[in-house]
């Protein structure tokens, strides 16, 4: 609270700019706000493990939320073969990305497709071994 009543005093005196435009004013900025936030986790280190619980259990719930879109949106099935077994979230460029990044996936769900370990792995060979696209590989699947 100290730190937002010290940003909004900067501010409405007009000799705040945005940190980012000025890297003098930035590292000004960050200092004093690191400075404060140390003395607010020295006099009470509890509200500092509330905090950093509360920013966890957050991140957390979040991430479960977009995880449960996912699979309403790209269903539980795989694409391919229509098993329901352990689903895989394959782009359909090949790109790489991480294997628990939902807000990626979340962001960018039209570019997925649900598919079984199996035909994840088929995919893939495809892709790296004969450079196919999504595209060629669904004309291949539909002969």
């Amino acid at each position: 609270m100290k730190i937002f009543i010290y940003f909004l005093n900067s501010y409405s005196s007009g000799e705040f700019r945005m940190p980012y435009k000025d890297p003098e004013m930035q590292k000004k900025y960050l200092r004093e706000y690191w400075r404060k936030r140390y003395y607010l986790i020295k006099e009470d280190p509890r509200k500092w493990k509330q905090y950093a619980k509360q920013s966890y259990e957050r991140t957390r719930r979040n991430k479960l939320i977009q995880k449960e879109k996912i699979k309403e949106i790209l269903g539980l099935n795989c694409f391919i073969c229509n098993r329901d077994q352990k689903i895989n979230w394959h782009e359909k460029n090949g790109k790489e990305h991480g294997a628990g990044d939902y807000h990626y996936i979340f962001k960018n769900v039209k570019d997925f497709v649900s598919l079984c370990p199996v035909c994840h792995r088929f995919v893939h060979k495809l892709m790296a071994l004969y450079n196919k696209s999504w595209n060629d590989i669904l004309l291949f699947l539909e002969k």
